[in-house]
């Protein structure tokens, strides 16, 4: 951590900051304050706020656990913000309707970007083309890896193929478009025609801006913890994905 963190339990002399640690403190349950905690009540108004929105984005959307935790933990790998994976991806693997496979092709397919998409010949629409596997090229070994990483199958994990589709067989299309959208939102900003109605085809308008704002949600948050090195995670960025 590049600042040191408030003490915990947090006391504030001035009563309404108090106030804002324990609402903070309620949202967070017997989980008790994150280190993420800890670094916002530097300044407890920024605190209370981000406490109010992320509460939203967590608790209060109709999107499924899947959905938003597969949008979450794609942004946390694409930013390389393994303090973020490392709080999500426990939630991720405790969804019923997701495998091992699919939390692989969350970590380690190749980035989809609006630069590198293309018509394709004799199909219909528009597919966006992959970059090449930066984990192949890298060769990526189990050691280098973020400690929470260390639990997923590894049998091809070094070896996964530039196509970057290891385990996409595993998610249905809800998630693929999730990711898709997630890719374009995190890396170029700017979401392709092409990116955008597919994911509309398998959600409502409501669900769409759910799924939007928690992307964004949590591209702030990724920005925020690895600007400031939130627990300690930084030097832990094995995985490169650009």
């Amino acid at each position: 951590m590049r600042l040191p963190y408030v003490p915990n339990p947090p006391q504030f002399e001035n009563g309404d900051d108090q106030e804002i640690v324990d609402r903070v403190k309620r949202r967070r349950g017997e989980d008790g304050l994150l280190e993420l905690d800890l670094s916002l009540l530097h300044s407890p108004t920024v605190a209370d706020g981000w406490n109010s929105f992320l509460g939203s984005i967590r608790a209060k959307t109709t999107i499924s656990a899947s959905i938003r935790e597969t949008a979450i933990c794609r942004v946390a790998v694409l930013n390389k913000a393994w303090y973020e994976w490392e709080q999500h991806a426990p939630l991720l693997r405790a969804c019923p309707n997701v495998k091992e496979e699919g939390i692989q092709h969350i970590l380690l397919a190749a980035p989809r970007t609006d630069t590198h998409s293309k018509k394709l010949d004799g199909v219909q629409g528009a597919g966006i083309a992959p970059l090449s596997n930066p984990f192949s090229a890298a060769r990526t070994t189990i050691e280098s890896m973020p400690a929470a990483l260390a639990d997923l199958p590894h049998a091809n994990l070094s070896e996964a193929g530039g196509e970057g589709h290891l385990g996409e067989g595993a998610l249905d299309e809800k998630h693929l478009a999730v990711i898709a959208y997630t890719d374009a939102m995190t890396l170029d900003v700017h979401v392709p025609d092409v990116v955008f109605e597919r994911l509309k085809q398998s959600f409502t308008d409501r669900e769409v801006v759910e799924i939007t704002a928690t992307i964004a949600a949590y591209n702030c948050v990724s920005r925020f913890l690895v600007a400031l090195d939130v627990g300690e995670r930084n030097a832990q960025s094995g995985l490169a994905v650009y």
